[in-house]
C-alpha cells in the first residue's frame, strides 16, 4: 500500500506550518487545472503575506475559480475538511 501525506491547508494555501504555502500534489490534487489554481494562489498569498498590496481582488477571482474546479471534481466537501481543520 502506498501512503500519501497530505498537509492541511486554507483556500489560499497558507499551511499549518508557518510561513510555508502550498500547491499541487501535497494538497491532495490531482488535476492539472486545479494544482494550476492552487500554484497562482499559493504564489499570490505569499506576495500578499510579504507585503505586496492590490492583489486582493486577483485572490478572490483566483479563489472563487478554485472553489468552482472543487465542485466540478466533486471535491469541495474533502477540500472544505481541510480548511476547517486549520
Amino acid at each position: 500500500m502506498d501512503w500519501v501525506l497530505y498537509q492541511f491547508h486554507n483556500d489560499e494555501m497558507r499551511s499549518t506550518i508557518e510561513n510555508i504555502f502550498l500547491a499541487g500534489r501535497v494538497t491532495g490534487s490531482q488535476y492539472s487545472e486545479i494544482t494550476e489554481i492552487e500554484g497562482r494562489l499559493a504564489g499570490l498569498s505569499a506576495a500578499k503575506f510579504l507585503g505586496v498590496e492590490n492583489i486582493d481582488e486577483q485572490l478572490e477571482e483566483l479563489r472563487t475559480r478554485y472553489h468552482q474546479l472543487l465542485r466540478k471534481y466533486d471535491l469541495l466537501e474533502k477540500k472544505s475538511l481541510i480548511f476547517k481543520s486549520l
